[in-house]
């Protein structure tokens, strides 16, 4: 096979070919094509184009508004279950949920109260069987292989050497089982992965090019339905208008990464549009108490950024009607007037800004540089199983029901073992029966009997019988634990390589 001469020994690109984006963005690849800007990744954006874009990102996140509550709250509900925190009573009207406390009330709404039973205990098989999926998922890497379009042309043979010397490069760079992990994960308990590949610049991760400078590498991000929000009732990736992405960084740290703005950003501040209630669900997974989620100074030093990805068709929001007023700009070319509107309204601007689509950066409610992208050059969307929409159903969802059952059967035999020991029932004085019930068993020890009735000894005591367990209820346990747990999430032994029964004669 012929080498291609930019391909060394590893098929990876030669040291003097630019491999790397040159500035910290996807967005700052040069390129003769790019659109007009306002300055480095348009930092410096007319006050009139950010207000147009916060109203079609503030507009988004009103969409969806109670199938979002559900989507989060079901999400969080699922990782509360992988941490064993797994008496949660929601409500899914409200969106708000409370952790059962042993003896004490929940309050359903509507006037209802429930009171919790004293035996709680979270016996957690959920982690267990969400585990042998985990690792049937991530025990091998994805195969990719590039291959050319039409066999035999020079031309596509050398693109896919290229461009399996790319993936390797990738590879070599990014922790990829870390990946496989992050998506597997996602797919257990959120029931959406939204993967964003992208570029960056990390010195303690890969070091500095030939200039001292921090080396920029490709690498991928994974997040769920708490960390990513996306137009539910979408069901076609082509036609998903946005994607909105959440982070929450240290305050310091988006200062630092944002020092044109750094005067603006403050802690405690959720994104854009976003409610606090989706910020602290979001937080409270991150979060060492796992009961409940902490506020106030516990959450005071961060504050969240958002990378929103909006194809151009958004444009069409009514907000961009408008006049743009400010076309005196040197550095961008004017544009012709509006043929239905005459006049230059703030959609042909943002379409002459972002002709591919828009990623537009947020700190907290502060905007922070846009450039052109197109979504699709940077957002993957899968699920664990199709749906009509974009809520995907967690691989892991239909075992809650499994797990509160083995729990409830669990607290019961904990309950009988507790309360069940049997008791003895005696004839005796009072004195008597008070220095018996003070003495400490003890293997050995004999109680002296001096008022049992006509000398009998006998007939003055009773002992009740041992507690044990049902052989039904084991079993019924024992069910809940492999096979039924298996049927409900699929987490069958041939998963795992295992052989079902064969009662063939060769079997």
């Amino acid at each position: 096979m012929a080498t291609n001469p930019a391909m060394t020994d590893q098929n990876f690109p030669a040291e003097d070919e630019e491999l790397t984006a040159q500035e910290d963005n996807p967005g700052d690849i040069p390129d003769s094509d790019d659109p007009p800007t306002y300055g480095k990744n348009n930092r410096e954006i007319p006050q009139q184009l950010k207000d147009a874009i916060g109203s079609i990102i503030k507009a988004s996140q009103a969409r969806d508004m109670y199938d979002r509550r559900i989507e989060v709250l079901m999400d969080r509900i699922l990782r509360f279950y992988d941490d064993s925190v797994q008496h949660i009573y929601p409500n899914f009207g409200t969106g708000v949920y409370q952790i059962g406390v042993a003896g004490g009330y929940v309050d359903l709404g509507g006037g209802r109260q429930i009171e919790c039973p004293e035996y709680m205990g979270a016996y957690n098989i959920f982690r267990a069987r969400r585990r042998s999926i985990d690792a049937v998922l991530t025990q091998n890497p994805p195969g990719i292989d590039f291959v050319p379009d039409k066999p035999g042309n020079p031309e596509d043979e050398q693109s896919a050497e290229i461009a399996e010397g790319y993936r390797e490069l990738f590879d070599q760079a990014n922790d990829l089982k870390r990946i496989q992990q992050d998506m597997a994960r996602m797919m257990e308990l959120s029931g959406r992965v939204v993967a964003w590949t992208y570029t960056a610049k990390d010195k303690q991760r890969w070091g500095v090019n030939a200039d001292g400078e921090p080396r920029q590498m490709e690498t991928s991000k994974i997040y769920g339905t708490l960390e990513s929000k996306v137009p539910i009732a979408c069901k076609d990736f082509a036609k998903c208008l946005y994607v909105f992405l959440y982070d929450d960084l240290d305050v310091l740290l988006a200062k630092a990464s944002n020092p044109w703005i750094k005067k603006k950003i403050s802690a405690g501040q959720a994104g854009l549009g976003e409610s606090d209630w989706e910020r602290y669900a979001r937080l409270g997974v991150k979060q060492a108490r796992k009961s409940y989620y902490l506020t106030g100074t516990a959450l005071a030093h961060l504050t969240s950024e958002m990378n929103c990805f909006i194809r151009p068709a958004a444009f069409q929001d009514q907000c961009c009607d408008e006049a743009f007023v400010q076309q005196g700009d040197d550095e961008t070319p004017e544009l012709e007037p509006d043929e239905d509107m005459g006049y230059v309204s703030i959609r042909s601007k943002l379409e002459q800004l972002f002709p591919d689509g828009m990623h537009v950066k947020y700190i907290g409610e502060n905007y922070s540089e846009s450039w052109n992208e197109a979504m699709d050059d940077a957002i993957v969307i899968g699920f664990p199983d199709q749906r009509d929409g974009m809520t995907g159903g967690a691989l892991m969802e239909p075992m809650k029901v499994i797990q509160d059952t083995f729990n409830d059967y669990k607290n019961a035999e904990r309950e009988n073992y507790e309360k069940g020991w049997p008791a003895t029932y005696i004839s005796a004085s009072q004195n008597d029966y008070d220095a018996i019930v003070d003495t400490r068993s003890a293997p050995g020890r004999y109680h002296l009997m001096k008022d049992a009735p006509n000398g009998d000894v006998k007939a003055a005591i009773f002992k009740e019988p041992g507690f044990e367990v049902p052989n039904s209820f084991v079993a019924a346990q024992d069910e809940l634990r492999g096979t039924l747990s298996q049927d409900i999430t699929g987490a069958l032994p041939a998963l795992q390589g295992a052989s079902g029964n064969d009662q063939t004669a060769s079997g």
